[in-house]
């Protein structure tokens, strides 16, 4: 049985390079101050994509302000520059994750869900809570009605 996770895939591979552009734009300042810095605390993709707004904006007169560098980061094309690729792969490897889970608990062949319709399992399902978890909960207590009046 092969499990199927449904996804939009566009729009996640779009959301995960929003969130890069977003945190490029983040250290757009740091960027301007201390480039080498910067592109060695940052995450691989976020790095790709500052280092292409860099190489852009820098001339050989002047180098970049943090505001020169939001705009070229924002102005991006992700999949002209490869950086939509990187979101396909990240996508890709999320979808493993969780096909990975979801085959952690399937059961396997010979396994079963027991039914429990055992007038035991009943019982023990049906018996009120006692005092201190009610308390825990801060559940009510049950009205008596075998009470004497």
């Amino acid at each position: 049985m092969q499990n199927v996770i449904w996804s939009n895939d566009t729009d996640r591979i779009d959301s995960i390079v929003d969130y890069w552009k977003e945190e490029a734009a983040r250290l757009s300042e740091d960027m301007a101050k201390d480039p080498k810095g910067t592109i060695d605390d940052a995450c691989w993709p976020v790095t790709d994509i500052l280092d292409r707004a860099w190489r852009q904006a820098i001339s050989d007169y002047e180098l970049p302000t943090a505001a020169r560098l939001i705009e070229i980061i924002d102005d991006l094309d992700p999949y002209a520059t490869g950086i939509a690729a990187h979101a396909v792969d990240e996508n890709n490897a999320d979808r493993r994750d969780e096909c990975g889970n979801l085959e952690r608990l399937e059961l396997k062949e010979g396994r079963d869900i027991e039914p429990d319709d055992s007038l035991r399992d009943i019982l023990r399902k049906t018996t009120p809570l006692g005092p201190r978890i009610r308390a825990v909960y801060g559940m009510p207590a049950p009205e008596n009605t075998t009470k004497k009046r």
